[in-house]
This record gives C-alpha cells, structure tokens and sequence, in this order.
C-alpha cells in the first residue's frame, strides 16, 4: 500500500507508476477481454490502495445506457457481467454526465440508487471511488471501487490514473462493436 512509515498516504514514485504500467500493459493482446483487464488492474491497484469491492460498469452497445460487466471482491470475482443499470438517482449516470472522478470519505453519504449501492458497497465501506473512462472525450465506461480506508482513494482526485483510465476506455471503444458488450 502506498503509505509512509508515519502511515500518511503518499503519491506514487515515478519508478513505482512504471512498475504499475508495465505490470498491468504487458499480459494483454488486442482481444483480450475487457473484463480480464479489470481484474488484473485491481489487482495491481491493490498494491497501493485497500480495495475491498471494485465494479467495471461499460457502455452498452448503441445506447446511453451502461451495463455492469465484471465485479470484484477480496473474496472472488465475476466476469462477463451483462447487470444494465437503472438510470433513476443514478451516481453512475452522473459521473458519466460530469466526466469528472467522484469520491467520497463516507460510504453511508453514497448518493446513488439503492441497485448501485450493493453492488460497489457493504456495511463496512467507509471511502469510494468512481472513476470514468473517456475516450476521446466520450465516457465510455467507470470503475467504481470502495474501501474499508476513510482514505483510500484521496489520491485518485489527482490525475494519478488518467493514463490508465484513457487505454482501458479505448479498450472498451473498440470491444463495444464486438459481442463482449451487447
């Protein structure tokens, strides 16, 4: 994880950020699945931040619509997902419509549809995290992660993933004319 001695968080080496790239760029070929890069993300994010629940929510195909396509726990993961998610109160939608990274310090002030809630939190979540993917200025999809940590996704506000955000959300332009996305 990426705290000090004193247990302050701290931002990434440039060492550790190439580390992180390289380990997560590397294993994957042009048709690998969206929902196998998400898991292996988290699980290298998870290095560096108490993820307890992380959700990959996708574009659905020819609508505005998303649909969550894989989900991940401590305990296991899912994938190949096909959940469309209700539009209604919806902070899914919303981070959508901003394109702009939301987080919060409290999971029990989480805003969105009850749905959205029990898929990213559980009673004990204390801090998440939902994060868009733009290609090309479109949202193409969001990750959503969620901690035990008050604090554990302070640092995402920062721009710390924007890279990454930006070639799993070209990943997920190019899946949504495939079947990987109905």
């Amino acid at each position: 994880m990426n705290k000090t001695k004193s247990g302050a968080r701290r931002d990434l080496t440039a060492g550790e950020r190439a580390s992180f790239y390289c380990n997560i760029n590397v294993p994957f070929s042009a048709g690998t699945d969206i929902s196998d890069i998400f898991i292996a993300l988290t699980r290298e994010l998870q290095q560096f931040y108490p993820i307890k629940k992380g959700l990959l929510i996708a574009r659905e195909k020819g609508s505005t619509h998303f649909m969550a396509t894989a989900s991940f726990s401590r305990e296991k993961t899912r994938k190949n997902l096909s959940l469309r998610l209700p539009s209604v109160s919806s902070l899914f939608e919303k981070v959508a419509e901003g394109g702009l990274v939301y987080t919060e310090n409290c999971g029990e002030f989480f805003s969105g549809n009850s749905f959205e809630r029990n898929l990213l939190l559980d009673a004990d979540t204390r801090s998440f995290v939902v994060l868009p993917l733009k290609h090309h200025g479109e949202v193409m999809g969001i990750i959503g992660y969620s901690s035990d940590d008050a604090t554990a996704f302070a640092i995402f506000e920062e721009g710390l993933l924007d890279d990454m955000a930006g070639w799993l959300a070209a990943r997920i332009a190019a899946d949504v004319s495939s079947t990987q996305i109905k």
